[in-house]
């Protein structure tokens, strides 16, 4: 399957104004032996301020990436396969990135169980190349490294609703001390007919922030976000419950007016 696509907004002010462009590609076969992904990603935005009736601040950032997996079918339980990425972002001080390397799993249940439930146990074993474009905390314009990820993942699916959860570490083989490590989790329940709740967050120790700029970040970009910052920790947390209710022929298109529910935004009245 093949799949391209391009999207953009502009919006603003007399005293500031917001531009973002994006486009992605994206190539995938998947059979039961083989599963092949490759995707290509760009966006662009710019922010413009203005800070007296003469002066503007404006900021640009972009953000390129390639990711591609090469998976192969060893049994209903191992598979074996290749990952390999390329980025540069404004926004993680990064001119260039390559990753490369093999990755191994081991899924205690069948896979062909795989959409009612999973239990996957992932290793992969990778060699990164980065260019800095600002030189680093570490003195670094650019450095060979090695890291490790370990990821262990459980998804169950039943009729009263949906589980999962997974645990996420990675480390610097060139330096120990330098690891993150995360834990994931979410449930979808069905709670009485029409009535569902979801609930789902992730908590994140950083320790191998290695790009991040010995420059630092001026006030102006921390305040409109167009650097990384030096950060300890991530998180974030989702809860949303639903009722559904009415009629079953809930499937009429009426446009009239642009009003909420099925249909286009256009009207023409008679």
């Amino acid at each position: 399957m093949f799949s391209v696509g391009t999207s953009g907004s502009l919006n603003g002010e007399a005293s500031f104004k917001y531009s973002y462009f994006s486009g992605s590609l994206s190539a995938n076969r998947i059979t039961e032996r083989w599963k092949t992904l490759l995707s290509v990603n760009a966006s662009s935005t710019r922010n413009a301020y203005q800070v007296t009736d003469t002066s503007w601040y404006a900021t640009l950032t972009h953000s390129y990436n390639f990711s591609g997996l090469a998976v192969k079918s060893l049994g209903r339980h191992w598979s074996a396969g290749v990952q390999v990425s390329a980025l540069s972002s404004t926004y993680s001080n990064r001119d260039y990135n390559f990753t490369l390397g093999p990755a191994v799993e081991y899924d205690l249940f069948p896979y062909d169980e795989s959409t009612r439930r999973q239990l996957r146990f992932n290793y992969a074993l990778n060699f990164e190349r980065d260019d800095y474009d600002q030189i680093t905390l570490y003195g670094k314009a650019a450095e060979n490294l090695a890291n490790q990820t370990a990821t262990v993942a459980l998804s169950l699916r039943e009729r009263w609703g949906t589980v999962s959860l997974s645990l996420n570490a990675s480390q610097y083989l060139t330096d120990l001390r330098k690891y993150d490590a995360g834990i994931y989790g979410g449930v979808s329940l069905k709670l009485a007919r029409g009535l569902s709740c979801s609930v789902s967050g992730s908590y994140t120790q950083v320790h191998d922030q290695l790009y991040l700029p010995a420059a630092g970040a001026t006030q102006e970009e921390i305040l409109v976000r167009q650097r990384q910052l030096a950060t300890q920790y991530t998180y974030y947390v989702y809860y949303g419950l639903t009722y559904t209710f009415g009629s079953i022929f809930n499937n009429v298109v009426n446009p009239r007016f642009g009003a909420s529910g099925s249909g286009s935004s256009m009207c023409m009245c008679f």
